[in-house]
């Protein structure tokens, strides 16, 4: 068990942040990068250097208010998640008797409705066809056609793609079970027009480099292009 230096209820946030991560997240969360991000931007600058043993239900409290205040009652609702699990964890761990995430509220969350309108999608098509790199083309075309998700597409491989069957093979998917998905002849048409590389990747950041990661810079260029607001790439699920 990792004490970094203290014990118990002495430990400050960060050092038990740092363990949960260790412990908890990475192992066995697919989504820990998230975790990472939101415990770094909105966790440790109010509260890290405090030990767990003197933080309150209410600091948390006002916390989450300026979360909701600030970016959105969701990523309020996200944050609240990883410190009850955090705190659940020292409980667990023995570092302290009780969890102050307790009987916190979450926030009411509004299901996001938005998708790739009827009028807007031959301006989306244009202006997706003007970009430069195939395989940034060819990732957002996949995405538009199958509803995968952007880190499934992304590290899609070769061997993973049956042009002649229509079919592509997601080894795990989100939930942690495979996925055989079968794909139209737009689609197939789409991915014959990508570059065959060295790289087992479909989708690859350079000759023959490790797949994409980020596309957000070419999203947002593409959307400026053909004049479309609010459009988030995850949308693309539900067009």
């Amino acid at each position: 068990r990792l004490r970094i230096g203290n014990t118990g209820s002495h430990i400050t946030l960060a050092e038990l942040a740092e363990e949960y991560l260790i412990r908890h997240s990475r192992p066995h969360k697919k989504t820990w990068k998230e975790d990472e991000r939101r415990i770094n931007k909105y966790i440790l600058p109010g509260l890290g250097e405090r030990q767990i043993g003197t933080i309150s239900r209410i600091e948390i409290v006002r916390l989450l208010t300026d979360i909701t205040a600030n970016k959105t009652p969701t990523e309020a609702n996200r944050v609240h998640e990883i410190l009850r699990t955090i705190f659940y964890k020292a409980v667990e761990w023995e570092y302290i008797d009780h969890n102050p995430c307790t009987r916190i509220k979450r926030n009411k969350e509004t299901k996001r409705e938005r998708y790739l309108t009827e009028e807007e999608f031959p301006r989306f098509v244009e202006a997706l066809e003007q970009e430069q790199s195939p395989f940034i083309k060819g990732a957002i075309w996949l995405l538009t056609l199958t509803g995968l998700r952007r880190s499934e597409c992304l590290s899609l491989q070769w061997e993973n793609v049956n042009l002649k069957r229509g079919e592509l093979y997601v080894p795990e998917t989100k939930s942690g079970q495979s996925l055989t998905l079968p794909i139209s002849r737009i689609a197939i048409g789409k991915l014959r027009e990508v570059p065959r590389t060295k790289s087992p990747y479909v989708f690859i950041s350079g000759a023959t480099g490790p797949h994409l990661v980020c596309i957000k810079r070419a999203w947002f260029r593409i959307c400026n292009r053909a004049g479309i607001k609010n459009l988030r790439l995850h949308d693309l699920r539900r067009t």
